[in-house]
């Protein structure tokens, strides 16, 4: 886990910048109509459903580290 994850997930709210080309591979387990929903509201905005799951996850931590 990068040092900004440990920190968020600790609590602190000193943000680390990460670098943008780490990558990482997170198995997700939805329930089947969790993931339908995923997939039609990402095609209605034009995005995969990886993408939309990306864009949430982005603005969820943004809300928190604004604590």
């Amino acid at each position: 886990m990068s040092v900004l994850g440990v920190r968020m997930l600790a609590g602190s709210k000193e943000a680390v910048p990460l670098p943008t080309d780490e990558v990482v591979e997170v198995p997700l387990l939805l329930p089947d109509w969790q993931v339908q929903a995923l997939e039609a509201l990402a095609y209605e905005r034009g995005l995969t459903a990886g993408e939309m799951v990306r864009q949430l996850l982005g603005e969820f931590l943004a809300r928190r580290s604004q604590r």
